[in-house]
């Protein structure tokens, strides 16, 4: 049974993006946790995936949560297993925990994610998550950047 995640006050935890044509998404990750439904709103997107095997996750750890740069070209070279989806309006996919994946977007165009937890990814979800769980806690230290964003959340948390 799947469950969608929502908000506290009971509305889905649905996000959009909305890009305009030439847009390119460097290869990232949404969550570690639950599976992402997909939903192309509008226009079309071309998303590179791959899976989360130990050598692309290897691979990417020294990458993950990197806000500058481009690695596109170096995962297209490096990463194993990879899948392109072209995704046109109206269809709908899942990305599974920690997928890693880059988007291409050739016209203007939105799409819908929602998290999705299933009992049947447990051991994946919990797998992934360790992995994430490493990465933080081995980083010593943090960019500008960084520091600012976990200073934003630990106030967003004290509001709470």
């Amino acid at each position: 049974m799947d469950t969608f995640s929502d908000h506290e006050d009971g509305d889905p935890a649905i996000s959009a993006t909305i890009t305009l044509a030439g847009t390119i998404s460097e290869p990232h990750i949404d969550q570690t946790g639950s599976v992402t439904l997909l939903i192309q709103l509008l226009g079309m997107k071309v998303f590179v995936v791959w899976p989360p095997t130990a050598n692309d996750l290897e691979w990417f750890s020294n990458k993950y949560g990197i806000r500058y740069g481009t690695i596109f070209e170096a995962a297209l070279q490096r990463l194993e297993f990879s899948e392109c989806i072209i995704f046109k309006q109206g269809q709908y996919e899942h990305l599974g925990p920690c997928y890693i994946h880059g988007v291409l977007s050739p016209l203007n165009s939105a799409v819908a994610g929602v998290p999705v937890v299933h009992s049947n990814l447990r051991s994946q979800a919990d797998m992934t998550m360790l992995w994430e769980r490493g990465i933080v806690t081995r980083k010593k230290s943090r960019t500008i950047v960084e520091k600012a964003t976990v200073k934003d959340i630990k106030c967003w948390f004290a509001r709470g």
